[in-house]
């Protein structure tokens, strides 16, 4: 039985693995991806409560993007707006309405964007 330790074949191994748990981590998380997106932004008249950083936006039920920073407006303090990074292709029209909704049991709040009458 050998007992001197091959330290190249030992270091290439190690390599490898840690190599192959970033490409587990690349590959679940799904980064990259997202391929075009869009800003849209929501004003939410009266209480935003749930809504932050992270939660969904949904179209129709279809998930199609991400909220990413939810603040007062500053002319307007009772309204509060939503930026959201959405997929270009999204059928944004004139008759789309956004409303809040509620995720679940969780209860996080996201936004649910309605309609969009082709017209």
């Amino acid at each position: 039985m050998e007992t001197r330790a091959n330290y190249v074949i030992v270091g290439i191994f190690t390599l490898g693995a840690i190599l192959a748990a970033f490409a587990f981590v690349y590959w679940t998380a799904a980064i990259g991806d997202r391929g075009e997106t869009a800003m849209l932004r929501v004003r939410i008249p009266g209480s935003a409560s749930g809504l932050s950083r992270g939660s969904l936006v949904l179209f129709n039920g279809v998930r199609v993007g991400d909220v990413k920073n939810v603040y007062i407006d500053g002319d307007d303090p009772t309204v509060a707006i939503a930026d959201a990074e959405i997929a270009r292709w999204t059928p944004i029209t004139k008759s789309t309405q956004a409303d809040i909704g509620l995720t679940g049991l969780s209860g996080q709040a996201n936004i649910e964007l309605k309609g969009a009458d082709p017209k």
